[in-house]
């Protein structure tokens, strides 16, 4: 295999060796690929390629350490201590921004975010420092004018670390910065921020220029509406043209991929420019000066996005082997373009868009080669095969193209969907089950939108009344595709939330593929094959059964979740014992809980229980209705004012969801409802909550909501037994009440407890400096905990996982891989820089 692409070997060892480096380290990766050395001394050439890999290997762990690893004195990494940092910034924009909007509570906000190449820091009015290093610039509100690619800006705001996720499986915002060469985030003020030098304004960028020229050419003749947005979004990369609504409709019918500047834009407009020049019969050679520059224009312009440049990259060794008269494969170009995108920038190999872009591509060449001409299709289309061709039925004849082609698409579109599955789980977890069938359909209009508007612009300098026409065509195909991935999503079950498996699975499934493929290969020998071929069926079909049953067998131990915004999950073996108590902020928490929910495979939610009638606790409804049906709603005291819980029972009426009540001695099927009591008259939201105890397994768990003065006290009065010695509390403190919070485990002596602290009306500068809990106490803080897991013997509470690269905060600069942060803050001579 490496002998006939010779260009696989290095694009796996690059790839391996920066995982492994992130992974383990520099030494630990190079030292993993040591084994593959010693196959050099194997005297067989395709070996021998083999161990050439290891070299490839150390090549990419050590372009991942440079770029993770602060060697200079001046990087952002050794000045910022103290998190958050109250500081002004100066640097560089890169990239156009991103404005981003919502209607919250019928009210529309908007967020912009711009990245910035940091070259100078004023850390709390002390006087600028030069320094190097990338960040993300946020603020609500659009940007003020001026903020453009290139332009030198100063922001004054809150400089911190992003946040990491708040549970293992969902996105981590910290990581994904941190392996695109951000490690800092600025909150800007939307009013006093910003200011942009005199000396940096003037004209603007040509990128810019180019997509308002384009916005204003493809608005010519057709209304400005949700469609004008998109066909922005599809030729110009305009990302602010998909709403949220929109998004989650192209997402579930699988075809949201045709808004982004990649592989299919880039291929389509290289293949409209050769034609074009090759109908007029342009020399090949003169077609890829001009072709190639031009796509490189195209994608620089339109905002210079990771996958733009990587589809760029990509078209460019397919159309220089075929300029240059070189025989060319799809492996090997596909591999030798990974090569080039991985040693220019390393990063990508983590990239959602690169791993989906590359495996999609490579599932379409295993897709045509298992097509091979539609030979095997033959039979089936022929008819009678003693007729002649010119005797067959003529709607035979007639009908035999189409079905070749719907055959080959969807053979196609499977073959990229199966291959790219195990990327798109792990980082979606949602699987378009109609993704196939739509894109069969969506694809082809996508194409002939881009070509219109492509043809608009290239029209519009001398012919603007065409180019009206081109828009006009353009805009109705995109309403057309708008209207069938409507309906696809539409379909029941037309996209299913999924856990990621163990990687063993994949593994095994990989083996399958593998003993499948190779069984392909082998089918043309003679009948000696037919052993060969019993036992790869016979190993790909003890993989798949293996790997089912890991799917299926699961874990049997109860899994309790404690999210950020006080909601608590209880994941039972099966479904008769899974609980979702509280729905978080509106809109935040519940789309948080949405998006754990889906990353753990859930697509209906057995029971929903409302401990606080609040806009805390019970905010966030609407959004878990939209996308999960609760089969019971579990309340307390349901005559209470709160808006939000009075909204809740609406919708649950509405939608003839069961509603459940209990009060002072009452049950919550399998836990015992502590508080409030019946009859208590209460008048607060915090007084009114519930608190439940029962078993999970073994273990005896008392959940406990920050509850007011007057109900607490009347709790521990009346439930002293109840409350004694838990084998886990999961409870909740607020700022006002941390002291009497304190007191309160201190009597009940809990054997572990998770703690989510509320700040409500804490202002972000006091966070980082807000409550530590006695170390006395068995506290684990919801931050820092990633999951409980109870078994039948024992309550384990995991730690959350620290990110090796992560430089400590307020802690030694020797903890970095390496020491080399040590190294180079001692060269510098100058302490941490003060919050």
């Amino acid at each position: 295999m490496f002998l006939k692409f010779p260009w696989l070997g290095p694009a796996v060892g690059l790839i391996l060796g920066v995982s492994l480096c992130d992974g383990f380290g520099l030494a630990t990766a190079i030292l993993l690929g040591l084994p593959l050395l010693l196959l050099a001394f194997v005297r067989v050439p395709s070996v021998q390629d083999l161990s050439r890999c290891w070299g490839w290997m150390a090549l990419g762990s050590l372009l991942w350490w440079i770029e993770q690893t602060p060697l200079h004195p001046s990087d952002l990494r050794l000045e910022v201590w103290s998190d958050p940092l109250e500081a002004t910034v100066r640097g560089t924009v890169v990239g156009m921004p991103v404005v981003r909007s919502e209607v919250r509570r019928g009210r529309l906000q908007e967020w912009s975010r711009v990245e910035l190449q940091v070259e100078a820091l004023d850390p709390g009015r002390q006087g600028w420092r030069r320094v190097s290093g990338r960040i993300w610039v946020q603020t609500q509100g659009r940007l003020p004018e001026g903020v453009y690619p290139g332009r030198e800006i100063e922001v004054h705001g809150l400089l911190e670390r992003p946040p990491v996720a708040v549970a293992s499986g969902m996105f981590d915002l910290r990581r994904y910065l941190r392996r695109n060469g951000i490690h800092f985030t600025l909150e800007a003020d939307p009013t006093s921020g910003w200011r942009v030098p005199e000396a940096g304004r003037g004209a603007d960028p040509w990128a810019v220029r180019f997509v308002r020229w384009g916005q204003g050419v493809l608005s010519h003749g057709i209304p400005a509406d949700a469609s004008t947005g998109l066909l922005w979004a599809m030729a110009l990369g305009w990302r602010n043209g998909l709403s949220r609504e929109l998004t989650e409709v192209f997402a579930r019918s699988g075809t949201l991929h045709v808004f982004a500047i990649s592989g299919l834009h880039v291929a389509l407009i290289a293949a409209t420019l050769v034609t074009l020049l090759r109908v007029i019969r342009v020399d090949r050679r003169l077609i890829g000066c001009g072709a190639v520059p031009l796509l490189w224009f195209y994608a620089l312009a339109t905002g210079g996005t990771s996958s733009a440049l990587r589809s760029a990259v990509m078209t460019t060794v397919l159309m220089g082997g075929w300029v240059l008269h070189r025989p060319a494969t799809g492996p090997n170009s596909l591999a030798l373009a990974v090569v080039g995108i991985v040693v220019l920038d390393p990063g990508q190999v983590f990239d959602a868009g690169f791993q989906l872009s590359v495996s999609a591509v490579a599932g379409l060449m295993v897709g045509e080669s298992l097509w091979s001409g539609g030979s095997w299709l033959e039979p089936w289309l022929r008819g009678d095969p003693f007729l002649p061709p010119e005797l067959q039925p003529r709607w035979r004849r007639w009908l035999r193209p189409g079905v070749r082609a719907v055959v080959q698409g969807l053979l196609l579109s499977l073959a990229a969907l199966v291959v790219s599955l195990p990327f798109t789980i792990h980082h979606f977890h949602r699987v378009s089950l109609v993704g196939p069938v739509a894109n069969l359909l969506v694809i082809p209009i996508s194409s002939l939108v881009l070509v219109a508007c492509v043809a608009s612009m290239l029209v519009h300098p001398v012919w603007p009344g065409l180019s009206g026409l081109f828009n006009a065509g353009a805009w109705l195909w995109m309403e057309l595709m708008v209207g069938l991935s409507r309906g696809f999503a539409g379909w029941p079950g037309a996209c299913v939330s999924v856990a990621e498996p163990p990687i063993v699975v994949w593994v095994l499934l990989a083996l399958a593929g593998i003993a499948l493929w190779g069984w392909r290969g082998a089918s043309g020998g003679g009948g000696g094959e037919s052993g060969s071929m019993r036992v790869r069926f016979a190993i790909a079909g003890g993989c798949v059964a293996l790997a089912a049953l890991l799917v299926v067998a699961g874990t049997p131990s109860t899994r309790i979740d404690v999210l950020r915004g006080c909601m608590i999950v209880i994941d039972a073996p099966g479904r008769s014992g899974d609980w979702v108590l509280n729905v978080g902020s509106d809109p935040s928490g519940g789309r948080l809980l949405v998006e754990w929910l889906r990353s753990r495979g859930w697509n209906r939610l057995p029971r929903l229980g409302i401990l606080r009638a609040d806009a805390a606790h019970a905010g966030g409804s609407s959004l878990l209705f939209e996308a999960f049906r609760p089969s019971e709603i579990w309340t307390g005291e349901t005559r209470q004012r709160s808006p939000y819980f009075r909204g809740l029972l609406a919708e649950a009426r509405r939608r003839g969801v069961r509603l459940r009540q209990a009060e002072g001695t009452g049950r919550w099927d399998g836990w015992e409802v502590l508080s409030p009591a019946s009859g208590a008259g209460w008048t607060t939201a915090a007084d009114n909550a519930v608190a439940l105890a029962g078993r999970v397994g073994a273990a005896r768990v008392v959940i406990l909501p920050d509850l007011g003065s007057g109900a607490r006290e009347d709790l521990w009065r009346r439930w002293p037994a109840a409350l004694e010695a838990p084998d886990l509390l999961i409870t909740e403190v607020s700022a006002a009440n941390r002291e009497a919070w304190e007191r309160l485990v201190r009597r009940i002596r809990p054997g572990q407890v998770v703690v989510e602290e509320l700040r409500t009306g804490v202002g972000r500068r006091d966070r980082a400096r807000g409550w530590r809990p006695d170390p006395s106490l068995p506290i684990h803080r919801v931050d820092e905990v990633d999951g409980i897991r109870v078994t039948r013997s024992r309550i384990e509470v995991q730690p959350r996982a620290r990110d090796r690269w992560a430089l400590p905060v307020d802690g030694a600069p020797d903890a970095v891989p390496g020491g080399v942060a040590g190294i180079t803050r001692r060269a510098n001579g100058r302490g941490g820089t003060g919050g």
